[in-house]
């Protein structure tokens, strides 16, 4: 259910970004953009206390921690997760062999 939540935030995110890039002048710099949604997913990741790690067993005591890991990996969008999501079932899978 974690990746279910984590995976409706990275497609908030992005959805965020790209309204506000539409709400500002295009004249403000695209180096701006990555902040603007590394912020918006640790932000909502914190808030909802989505954490990646703990999710895969990997517990940091604090859900902040995590959750601002969960974010930046959010930030970077729905296909990248999927990606990161795959390759950690891949290694619990050989873990379990």
């Amino acid at each position: 259910m974690e990746f279910v939540a984590i995976l409706v935030i990275a497609i908030l995110v992005e959805g965020l970004v790209e309204v506000v890039k539409g709400i500002l002048p295009e004249t403000i710099s695209g180096k701006v953009w990555p902040v603007v949604s590394a912020t918006a997913g640790m932000l909502l990741c914190v808030l909802a206390g989505v954490d990646l790690l703990r999710a895969v067993g990997v517990d940091l005591g604090s859900g902040i921690v995590g959750g601002i890991v969960s974010g930046l990996i959010v930030s970077r969008g729905a296909n990248f997760l999927h990606d990161v999501w795959k390759r950690i079932n891949e290694a619990r899978e050989q873990g379990k062999e």
